[in-house]
């Protein structure tokens, strides 16, 4: 197995990793996502405009010459009370289903680390959804704590 950035001969195969991903995200939480949006949502974009962007990365683990995982990494302004300067967003780690439980998930995350450890940033965060527990568990076993939760209420 290899871990890269993503380039930009791998686009395609990025995002169709990514799309099944995001409308799974939309069914579980309809509320939230709307289903019809994400299944038209134009991922080979998104993945260029993140190639593109100096404040991301999107790390891709490679199989025998085939992308079978990602994991997008985005530099953000830490808030003040932080004490100011940058942290990490985690975001988009997936892997195809013939390749989970092969550590494929572990190895892009510890990409990611070492990728803001060179940039000396101290504070890093991932956003997962409720109903995602393997997500959930992935990551407290990477030393991440569970210490703010977002609520949202849906309006008529």
């Amino acid at each position: 197995m290899n871990i890269h950035t993503l380039q930009e001969s791998e686009v395609q195969e990025a995002a169709a990793l990514l799309l099944p991903m995001w409308v799974e995200h939309a069914k579980q939480a309809p509320e939230l996502l709307d289903n019809s949006y994400i299944k038209n949502y134009d991922a080979v974009s998104y993945c260029r405009r993140a190639i593109k962007d100096p404040k991301q990365e999107i790390f891709v683990a490679e199989v025998n010459g085939k992308i079978v995982g990602i994991a997008r990494v985005e530099l953000q302004d830490a808030p003040g009370m932080y004490g100011g300067g940058q942290m990490a967003y985690f975001d988009d780690l997936v892997v195809h289903p013939d390749y989970r439980r092969q550590g494929i998930a572990n190895k892009l995350i510890d990409s990611r680390i070492k990728y803001i450890k060179r940039k000396k940033i101290r504070i890093c965060y991932s956003k997962i959804y409720s109903f995602n527990h393997p997500a959930q568990n992935l990551v407290k076993k990477h030393g991440f704590q569970d210490v703010y939760h977002h609520y949202y209420k849906f309006l008529n």
